[in-house]
């Protein structure tokens, strides 16, 4: 769960840098339109209000994540919230864990102890 939390960390790290700088672009001077077909400001605006959101969704993912109860399963056991799902192709085998939130979030699995 440590390793799921530190990369949403990681992203919220580099979102609210992103969103800085698009903030700061909306609102600097030379973003002030030059006519009425001028929509840069406009833009920078778009993409740091969706910044925020996003710096948002990841932050309610970290307290999510934090209060997650892990089970353990057994092998004929169905899968539900916390297991982790090995699946096999003709490459490579894959592991998966299910999670709540932030589908699709790629992390480097520690070894268990």
């Amino acid at each position: 769960m440590e390793c799921i939390i530190e990369a949403l960390h990681d992203s919220l790290a580099v979102l609210e840098k992103a969103a800085r700088a698009s903030h700061a672009e909306a609102t600097h001077e030379s973003s002030k339109a030059e006519n009425k077909y001028d929509t840069r400001g406009l833009e920078a605006a778009y993409v740091a209000g969706g910044q925020a959101r996003q710096a948002r969704e990841i932050l309610d993912s970290i307290k999510v994540y934090g209060s997650l109860l892990v089970k353990e399963f057994g092998a004929t056991d169905p899968i539900d919230l916390s297991a982790v799902v090995e699946l096999e192709t003709e490459r490579a085998i894959g592991r998966y864990f299910i999670g709540p939130r932030s589908g699709g979030l790629e992390v480097q699995a520690k070894a268990p102890k």
